[in-house]
């Protein structure tokens, strides 16, 4: 490092040796786990959630029947079935898109009628969503082939091999509770863990002792922003790998997570250097909680928020960082895709960070 300028190395210095204070207190103090454990049980909720329900019900099956077959509403009629029909293979696949069990999704012949009192062999074209695994798709594929063929009254195939269908930036479905998942965890441990620590650090006059020391605003602010990173970015890893089957864009991802955290741990510094005891930060947590929290919801209310409100709320961080997780799961993206979010975050966050620095240096004085 001796490339590094003197100054510089003591500046790196004293930085790194606050996070490290900072990082052997978090281990140590029982709010850690506070903080960590109920971002982490709401991972856990919005990822398994869905496999709860409905487990016993029979296969939803999502038909795109484009003529009112005679065979499309005998299918309707089965009992083994949970089948809906629709007129067009694009609003098909867009339920299909948007489901939160394995469902398998077909499209009927226009012809399907003819066929079927010609005796000809009949194979219909099948779709499932990018996050259903092989087995659940094979296990689809038997179901439906046999009850098809019990209607039919002869054998019906299904080639579902390579056709998956991915989410968009306004899907519902589990893609919609990841990116809800994993915003809430960012937001929640990034306004919730270094306020915590900070007033720990203030009843037992640790940062008494940090501000009589040399480190300089910033090289505080530095120092407890990377622990509030290395804290986030760890819940980071464990959130991506609990939603792995549902990635598909593993390069982005923690990048827009560590933006995300970027701009959250922000807000949490300010909290906890502003606030001097845990009543002020219950109350003050939940007044910027809701503002930040409720509108990630609101946005996905078209059609009954004016188009107007909902591109508003998109310049919200916490809406934009939503917004940019849910790229996670897609198909083919581009930055252009999710790097005004990111701006957002990113440069929303600097102006925090030097209030914070501006706070902690008149107090020095």
């Amino acid at each position: 490092m001796s490339f590094i300028p003197s100054r510089s190395r003591e500046r790196l210095r004293i930085i790194l040796a606050i996070t490290a204070k900072d990082l052997l207190e978090a281990i140590k103090n029982k709010n850690t786990l506070a903080a960590i454990l109920p971002v982490l049980f709401m991972i856990l909720v919005y990822r398994y959630l869905p496999m709860m329900e409905n487990r016993d019900e029979p296969p939803n099956v999502l038909v795109a029947d484009q003529t009112e077959s005679t065979f499309g509403l005998l299918m309707q009629d089965s009992p083994y079935l949970n089948v809906y029909l629709f007129p067009s293979i694009e609003r098909m696949k867009l339920s299909v898109r948007d489901g939160d069990r394995p469902e398998m999704g077909l499209i009927l012949p226009e012809n399907i009628d003819d066929l079927l009192a010609s005796g000809s062999q009949l194979t219909l074209k099948g779709f499932t969503v990018h996050w259903v695994t092989e087995d659940q798709a094979q296990e689809l594929e038997f179901t439906v082939e046999e009850e098809l063929s019990v209607l039919a009254g002869r054998k019906v195939e299904i080639e579902v091999d390579g056709e998956s269908i991915y989410p968009e930036f306004d899907s519902s479905g589990r893609s919609s509770l990841m990116s809800i998942g994993l915003t809430f965890s960012v937001v929640m441990l990034g306004i919730s863990f270094l306020p915590h620590l900070m007033l720990e650090e203030k009843l037992n006059q640790t940062l008494d002792a940090l501000m009589v020391s040399p480190a300089s605003g910033w090289e505080l602010v530095l120092g407890k922003a990377l622990v509030g990173l290395v804290y986030s970015m760890l819940v980071g890893v464990i959130g991506l790998a609990i939603y792995g089957p549902l990635v598909t864009q593993w390069v982005p991802a923690p990048l827009i997570y560590f933006s995300g955290s970027l701009f959250m741990i922000s807000i949490g510094l300010f909290l906890g250097t502003v606030l001097e005891n845990r009543q002020q930060l219950m109350l003050w947590s939940w007044v910027v909680l809701i503002p930040l929290l409720l509108p990630i919801f609101l946005v996905k209310m078209r059609g009954f928020i004016p188009d107007t409100a909902i591109l508003m709320m998109r310049w919200i961080p916490s809406v934009g960082l939503s917004r940019s997780v849910s790229v996670a799961a897609m198909q083919a993206v581009s930055i252009s895709d999710y790097i005004r979010e990111l701006l957002v975050l990113v440069l929303g966050s600097i102006p925090i960070y030097g209030l914070v620095a501006w706070i902690l240096r008149r107090r020095q004085r």
